[in-house]
């Protein structure tokens, strides 16, 4: 080798290029790449817009998207200006609100307006106005986060919490789902607030974040790897606090919806066993109604080409919620706010067993069962 190359001042760039080259040639060869964003949602029209504080939320107007595989249909989504999901052709009714929180599954993605259970509650139901504020991506803090915007502004007589067990994960926004919503960018759920529990374990809000965006992002491996190294570095210790939160979050949507006069129940639909029967457990013990309707979702019960539950599982999850929550919700619904038991009024947790409970209201003994419960939170181990 040439003497003269080793008193090139290039000798350090040309060490480092080598280097860059050969870790981009290493990363590939093991399946990395470039940046690259995902093409399931390429024909979807935007039906979010970004929020300061949810991250996101619905985007209002009448979409229509076409069918994801050749045998399919086309969809129809009506948010309306308030961001919720239609639930009916006409003017909405003028009951008061049962007022439903949750993800896609709840929102109703990958299916027309009249196929969400929500819809259909709306038509068993008519003696009350149910309000799907169901929101693609969200799971229980931005449910909460709706919760606080809108139950002020309206007639809530009931909240109803649609769970599924991802919510669990998405509470904490490890990496993965960051960048995850990063991919699928194109629906603008690209920042994510989180919660985490501090020093004392009360629970800690945190205002929306974002996958890291570094230049040449599209083009090298290397840079993608090094996005996701500093993600990792941000999110380090979230994802074992994420059950510990969600029992947290909770609890304050349950206090939340007592302090509006509203009643509360959570209705789980779909969930691995184990995390369904330790969140039925929490909130039996924290006072709180929890509805066991989880299906399996089979290839029968998914939106072909596109993953989420068909009209058929809304189907069965709208008769598993008028199962068991229909009668007393029309009984609870038709008394009046101060009938009814706000949660922080009833600590289940403190009421000595050897005392006689206390002379039921109208709405409570309608529904006993559907009255919150108070108590501290629990806090528990990891999913």
């Amino acid at each position: 080798i040439p003497v003269f190359l080793f008193e090139n001042h290039d000798l350090p760039l040309v060490s480092v290029s080598i280097v860059a080259v050969a870790a981009e040639a290493l990363l590939r060869l093991r399946g990395g790449g470039p940046w690259r964003y995902a093409t399931l949602d390429a024909r979807e029209p935007v039906m979010n817009e970004p929020d300061p504080v949810r991250g996101w939320r619905n985007r209002p107007g009448v979409y229509v998207v076409p069918p994801y595989t050749k045998a399919g249909a086309e969809t129809t989504h009506t948010l309306l200006p308030d961001g919720s999901r239609a639930t009916s052709r006409g003017e909405a009714a003028g009951g008061p609100q049962l007022v439903i929180v949750g993800g896609s599954v709840t929102r109703g993605s990958g299916v027309s307006d009249a196929d969400t259970f929500a819809w259909k509650l709306q038509r068993r139901l008519p003696g009350l106005h149910v309000v799907n504020h169901g929101t693609g991506g969200y799971g229980t803090f931005q449910s909460l986060l709706t919760l606080e915007e809108v139950l002020p502004r309206g007639r809530p007589a009931f909240v109803l919490y649609a769970f599924i067990d991802h919510h669990v994960v998405r509470n904490v926004a490890p990496p993965h789902w960051i960048e995850l919503l990063a991919r699928h960018s194109r629906r603008r759920q690209v920042a994510v607030p989180f919660c985490t529990l501090d020093d004392t374990g009360r629970l800690a809000r945190h205002l929306p974040v974002r996958h890291p965006v570094l230049p040449l992002r599209e083009h090298l491996a290397t840079v993608a790897f090094l996005e996701r190294l500093v993600a990792e570095a941000r999110g380090r210790g979230r994802s074992h606090q994420q059950r510990a939160v969600t029992e947290a979050l909770l609890l304050e949507m349950r206090d939340l919806a007592g302090r509006h006069g509203a009643g509360f129940a959570v209705v789980q639909l779909s969930a691995r066993r184990d995390v369904a029967a330790h969140y039925r457990g929490f909130l039996r013990r924290a006072g709180v109604r929890c509805v066991d309707c989880v299906r399996e979702l089979s290839d029968r019960l998914r939106v072909p080409g596109e993953g989420h539950p068909n009209g058929r599982a809304h189907t069965l999850w709208a008769d598993c919620i008028e199962a068991k929550l229909g009668a007393g919700l029309q009984r609870l619904l038709l008394s009046t706010p101060a009938e009814r038991v706000p949660a922080e009024r009833v600590p289940a947790a403190k009421v000595p067993a050897a005392k006689a409970p206390p002379a039921k209201t109208p709405a409570a003994a309608a529904a006993p069962a559907l009255a919150s419960g108070g108590g501290a939170a629990v806090r528990g181990g990891r999913d």
